[in-house]
């Protein structure tokens, strides 16, 4: 699962390396949650989601594999279904076939007390 951090907001969460449809209508700050194979390589810049440079390019019989450095702290996998050779550092446009996922990130604190710290209201309590 890929997960990508940002800012939500135009029914899109926003990134560095560009944007993703989100599923809901989310604000503000979260993460995005796609699969790999939900992406597809876009075929014209502008019709892409967000842009990175191939880190790794793995064929693996049916389907290539790609590790894809989209300038945040965790780089986006890809699965390709046609055979593709791309060189490390390679740039490629990508394309999310299904809307991501979007966690925003007061509800990750309201659901895991120990996000929230002590001042939260549902905090262990002793």
């Amino acid at each position: 699962m890929n997960v990508v951090s940002g800012a939500a907001r135009d029914g899109c969460l926003h990134f560095g390396a560009g944007r993703l449809p989100l599923r809901n209508g989310a604000l503000g700050a979260g993460e995005a949650m796609f699969r790999p194979e939900d992406l597809r390589l876009a075929e014209a810049p502008e019709g892409a989601d967000f842009s990175g440079r191939v880190l790794v390019c793995l064929f693996q019989g049916d389907h290539t594999r790609l590790e894809i450095d989209v300038g945040a702290a965790r780089s986006v996998v890809a699965r390709i279904d046609q055979r593709h050779s791309f060189a490390p550092g390679t740039a490629l446009a990508f394309a999310l076939n299904t809307p991501a996922l979007f966690t925003a990130h007061h509800l990750a604190q309201e659901l895991d007390p120990h996000v929230a710290g002590p001042d939260h209201r549902l905090a262990h309590q002793t």
